[in-house]
């Protein structure tokens, strides 16, 4: 649906089904989060999502819900293209604060991946656990950005984590792999298109 310019309702007017339709429903859905794919994944070494990233949107949203690990790991990303990881020319930046002030951060200019969490919110039972991510052009011949924010609670602290990664290339890419640094993880994720057009 186009965005319309919403029509001058006078007092006495009927809505009606028609204006209904172009001036208000359009209007009220040419922005917002468009959920792409959702999946769960059990004692996984990684999730490998694959044919996501189209030009239909510029930009996504993904959140990942963790239900266990089975090590303390740090939790690492990749941009894919046609099943392929890309394993070179990463820059990533991450900080954390914990709650007992034990904080944490992490940086490097010449990656393999990005780093979305540190181990120390990784515990084999955690009772809160979540990274989110926002792509920034996966689908453009230019770099691809991603926003941090992930969560957690190992039983010792509750820790926030945010920070920001580039993949320098002019590559495109249609996915990504998400996968802990040691073990196996399980959880569910849930995949948005950001819509934008008006």
């Amino acid at each position: 649906m186009a965005w319309t310019t919403p029509g001058t309702a006078v007092a006495g007017d009927v809505l009606t089904a028609a204006f209904w339709n172009t001036q208000v429903r359009d209007n009220s859905n040419a922005v917002g989060n468009i959920l792409l794919a959702t999946a769960s994944f059990s004692a996984s070494s990684a999730v490998n999502v694959n044919n996501v990233f189209t030009s239909t949107y510029a930009n996504y949203e993904v959140t990942f819900n963790f239900t266990a690990f089975s090590a303390n790991p740090d939790i690492y990303l990749r941009l894919r293209a046609s099943g392929t990881d890309a394993t070179a020319n990463y820059q990533y930046g991450i900080y954390g604060i914990r709650s007992n002030g034990a904080n944490s951060q992490s940086s490097s200019g010449s990656a393999t991946f990005i780093m979305t969490a540190f181990a120390r919110q990784g515990a084999a039972a955690p009772t809160r656990h979540s990274v989110q991510l926002k792509f920034i052009d996966p689908q453009a011949a230019a770099e691809t950005k991603v926003v941090i924010s992930s969560q957690g609670d190992d039983g010792a602290a509750i820790a926030s984590y945010t920070g920001a990664g580039f993949l320098i290339n002019s590559s495109q890419y249609d996915g990504f792999t998400l996968y802990p640094s040691s073990g196996t993880f399980s959880g569910t994720y849930r995949i948005y298109g950001l819509r934008s057009s008006f």
